[in-house]
């Protein structure tokens, strides 16, 4: 893979950038649908994005797109929205990527997706893995490891830094914590590697197990022919929660309450006690998301005919329904404080609600395929080939690119700088103005436009915050 950095740029970017004091932001609230603005564009990818998402501690973002590169951006690093380096050689729906728990370390496979790439979080290669007989399904960093599944249901735990193997099985299904591996194997075992040794820590016998998940505190469950919890320190053949073929089985954020997905219902079980404390019904369809909030005090349920759900959980464990959102819902996006809640639909505004006294509190225009930033200030959408990241009105950090102002007025956008040309937009009152030219006599500003539409825009329309001169003279049709 062909490392693609703008060394130019780059340079540049050093010069001109560098130390920002920047402090932390406000996040969104359920009381902001009407408090966001497009605060920068992002522009590099030539062809429509295929991934977009956010590092696990918020200081990069990666997109892709079908122009076959994979690029890398400042998130929470200022400036924000600032290129970091471009990989060639993505594939869409065959190169994997995957960031390390503290944002320093990249994992990305290559076109034919066999190959794993090593990058620390400037670019620059560290290691290439050994390349494998098949392409990858997965990639998951694991503590300083990094296991990897591939199509034929082979699981390896490497270690990035020095491209060793530390273990290998086939398998069916495979869990983590941050100190131990779990793979089910074609035997319905359990095999438990040391994460960072990849030492075979013990070997579990459940009765024909086929998935596997671990809790935060280390208590794990199978499930295949029957459900069955296993204490960590214990390798001790449990008693069955239930003999019944479930879904799914999933952890509450603390570990302490299980809920198990069934048919049409949910039941909640004490992780601890082994002891069934309530059942979620009228899921019509079974479950097609369930998710609790960081807390662990509610929980949205969306079932497969789109009805999502708010449901409160108390310290007995009793589930009960407290709201059942305004129409359908695709997906929920839930703050880290568990106070908010985004619901998206496809083709519909999402809906802001306040998820501790259940209430709707406004919209956006924003879909399933966003992403937000782990600490919940940038909403990242993408239309076409450009990425657009919306946040607080207050927003106060530096941008790379910015706008130049905000419109004074509602305007007319043409298509080249003449009022006497068709309009090919209209800008509110109000709309931030991301300027990337200008005419000679800086009476018009060249501007691209959150839905991707390029035109022009008298200046005197614009309340402008920065130096017209530093743009460059634009080009007409």
């Amino acid at each position: 893979m062909k490392k693609c950095l703008n060394c130019f740029l780059v340079l540049l970017g050093i010069l001109a950038f560098p130390v920002f004091a920047q402090g932390p932001q406000n996040p969104i609230t359920a009381e902001d649908a009407d408090n966001l603005r497009v605060v920068t564009l992002l522009r590099q990818h030539t062809a429509p994005l295929t991934e977009m998402r956010f590092s696990p501690q918020g200081t990069a973002f990666v997109t892709a797109s079908l122009d076959g590169t994979l690029c890398v951006w400042n998130a929470s690093t200022p400036p924000s929205g600032q290129q970091r380096f471009c990989v060639e050689g993505y594939t869409p729906a065959v190169t994997l990527h995957r960031w390390s728990d503290d944002d320093q370390t990249l994992a990305i496979t290559d076109a034919l997706g066999s190959t794993i790439l090593i990058y620390d979080a400037d670019g620059e290669p560290i290691q290439q893995l050994p390349t494998n007989e098949a392409p990858y399904l997965n990639l998951e960093f694991i503590g300083l490891s990094l296991l990897a599944h591939d199509v034929y249901d082979t699981y390896t735990l490497y270690a990035p830094l020095t491209g060793d193997i530390l273990a290998q099985v086939e398998g069916m299904d495979s869990a983590a914590t941050a100190t131990q591996v779990a793979i089910v194997d074609f035997d319905g075992q359990v095999v438990i590697w040391d994460a960072e040794t990849g030492e075979k820590a013990r070997v579990l016998k459940p009765d024909e197990a086929t998935h596997a998940e671990f809790a935060s505190t280390g208590q794990l469950v199978t499930w295949g022919e029957q459900v069955q919890l296993w204490n960590p320190a214990e390798s001790i053949h449990p008693q069955p929660l239930s003999d019944s073929r479930i879904d799914k089985a999933q952890f509450s954020p603390d570990g302490r309450w299980l809920v198990l997905w069934e048919g049409e219902s949910a039941s909640i079980w004490d992780a601890a006690t082994g002891e069934q404390t309530s059942v979620m019904n009228e899921l019509a369809g079974g479950l097609q998301s369930l998710t609790f909030t960081p807390d662990g005090q509610r929980i949205i349920s969306i079932d497969s005919t789109g009805v999502g759900r708010l449901w409160t959980l108390n310290e007995a464990g009793v589930a009960t329904q407290l709201l059942r959102f305004r129409n359908n819902i695709d997906r929920m996006f839930i703050s880290p404080d568990s106070l908010t809640g985004i619901a998206a639909r496809n083709n519909f505004a999402a809906r802001f609600y306040n998820l501790e006294n259940a209430q709707l509190r406004g919209q956006y225009e924003f879909g399933v395929d966003a992403v937000i930033s782990p600490d919940w200030t940038i909403v990242a959408t993408s239309v076409g080939n450009l990425v657009v990241w919306t946040g607080l009105q207050s927003d106060s950090r530096v941008f790379d690119f910015a706008p130049i102002g905000f419109t004074n007025q509602p305007a007319n956008i043409r298509a080249n700088p003449a009022t006497d040309l068709a309009r090919v937009a209209l800008m509110r009152e109000g709309d931030p103005v991301f300027a990337i030219g200008r005419t000679t006599d800086n009476q018009w500003l060249q501007i691209i436009m959150p839905d991707g539409v390029e035109g022009w825009l008298f200046t005197s329309n614009v309340a402008v915050q920065g130096n017209i001169e530093d743009l460059p003279i634009g080009t007409q049709e």
